[in-house]
């Protein structure tokens, strides 16, 4: 996707822009069938198992710059104070001018270049959208997410993002606005859609994190209200999903590695060309029951995976003897009688260790890896005091 900032006498118009997948992919031919019966791309650390061609996903479906591509786009009138006065969906042409990483967003807002401006009002943009999420009740968690990734000459590279940077929150936050427009898009035409939604959690027990260690606020924050979530329900009706702060809300943004996108962005490229959605309400809902199984059965091989991988890189480097075999974590649950469920401070990993009755959760303490168990996949840590 692309993104777009455009001062108008009074505000902005916003572009969100998705590569046209609907018009390079057409309907019940090979690639699609394949593309169906695979539901969504598979990123494991080794490898990535794609829902469609590589040569398609990085030739005509990227947005390279420089390149003329089409695209579905959202523009999207917004004051300074992020509330939206106007929006629309089109299909487009679009050529991109640069392609920007996390990290090179980040470092844009430091440095004088020509382009920060653009990049500095997107971001100002997505403060200001996210304030307004909050303010009707989203749950903003910003996990820090663990990337494992296994080179071909075997070398296993960890890497932890921190979801919180200036680069990922504007990235996330634009998005959520682009998927819950569509939604809307969708719901007020009629147009048999997937969509997600999600009720909002009972945060008004919350334990009292006064005392706590600052280091362990956050993720002490995390799990306290994660374990209050419901998961999020798919379904062919618009609900709210009240963890995002949205009245609706589907995924549509990533329609060459998620099927449903694909399905979505053809309904939305079919009402814009004809004035009729592509796909019938029974089709969609055969789509729908089958990516709620299908996603989250690869969600758990992925996330197997991921802990695989990154044991295999602590026993290799971190049970040598030149290893740093102690980590600091901080204690979720004391587990009365049972093991303690703890959390890595360096890694955003779960690990279980047998802990003196007189620790309490929110109390960070030091555990040893004495080894690694691949074949069921945990990490032997030991209390070291």
């Amino acid at each position: 996707d692309a993104l777009s900032l455009e001062a108008l006498e009074s505000g902005y118009r916003l572009g969100v822009h998705i590569a046209d997948a609907a018009t390079l992919v057409p309907r019940d031919g090979a690639v699609d069938r394949e593309a169906d019966r695979r539901m969504a791309s598979l990123y494991l650390p080794e490898r990535t198992i794609p829902m469609l061609p590589d040569d398609l996903t990085r030739g005509a479906g990227s947005l390279d710059p420089g390149e003329e591509r089409m695209a579905v786009s959202l523009l999207v009138d917004l004051t300074d104070e992020g509330e939206v006065t106007s929006w629309r969906v089109v299909q487009s042409t679009i050529r991109s001018a640069a392609a920007l990483s996390y990290e090179k967003i980040d470092a844009l807002l430091q440095t004088e270049e020509p382009r920060r401006a653009t990049v500095e009002g997107l971001h100002r943009l997505a403060g200001a959208l996210r304030l307004k999420r909050e303010g009707r009740g989203a749950v903003n968690l910003d996990q820090p997410e663990m990337n494992v990734k296994v080179r071909e000459t075997g070398e296993i590279e960890v890497s932890v993002r921190d979801r919180s940077s200036p680069g990922n929150l504007m990235v996330a936050e634009l998005m959520i606005l682009c998927n819950s427009l569509i939604a809307r898009f969708c719901s007020e035409n009629g147009l048999p859609a997937v969509y997600r939604s999600q009720r909002r959690p009972d945060l008004t027990d919350l334990p009292d994190l006064s005392g706590v260690d600052e280091r362990a606020v956050p993720v002490m924050k995390r799990y306290n209200i994660s374990r209050r979530m419901q998961a999020a329900r798919v379904s062919t009706e618009p609900m709210s999903h009240d963890g995002l702060g949205v009245s609706s809300y589907l995924q549509a943004t990533s329609p060459l590695r998620r099927y449903p996108d694909l399905v979505v962005q053809r309904q939305v490229a079919g009402l814009l060309a004809s004035g009729k959605p592509v796909y019938a309400p029974d089709e969609v809902e055969s789509v729908a029951q089958r990516v709620e199984v299908q996603v989250r059965e690869m969600s758990r091989i992925e996330a197997g995976r991921r802990r695989y991988w990154f044991l295999q890189h602590l026993e290799s480097t971190r049970t040598t003897p030149e290893g740093k075999d102690v980590f600091e974590a901080v204690v979720l649950d004391s587990g009365g009688r049972r093991t303690a469920l703890l959390e890595l401070l360096e890694f955003p990993f779960r690990a279980r260790a047998e802990l003196p009755r007189s620790v309490d959760a929110g109390e960070i303490v030091n555990l040893r890896l004495r080894g690694v168990d691949l074949w069921r996949r945990v990490g032997l840590f030991v209390h070291a005091p």
